[in-house]
């Protein structure tokens, strides 16, 4: 079971790219203008599996474009029940 913060993180990150309307493909070119040189199935992995940096995360953020973004710490706490639940 993944623990409900990567999970949420992953979502975050996930959402972000949907309201950017941006795919994998399309994140990894927009990754190269910060530095970052990944290829669309890398990427996949990554943030499927949801175990990757911070660093990573604000990467992705910047090279989407995306200023401003604020955690619905309710989603994270649904994850934590839920988890809680399962086990």
């Amino acid at each position: 079971m993944k623990d409900p913060w990567y999970a949420f993180c992953t979502q975050m990150l996930k959402d972000a790219m949907y309201w950017k309307r941006v795919n994998y493909k399309s994140l990894s070119e927009l990754l190269l203008v910060v530095g970052i040189d990944e290829n669309p199935n890398q990427l996949r992995h990554k943030i499927n599996r949801g175990k990757f940096s911070f660093a990573f995360f604000l990467q992705c953020m910047r090279a989407m474009g995306v200023d401003k973004f604020e955690p619905n710490w309710a989603d994270l706490e649904k994850e934590r029940l839920k988890t809680d639940v399962q086990q």
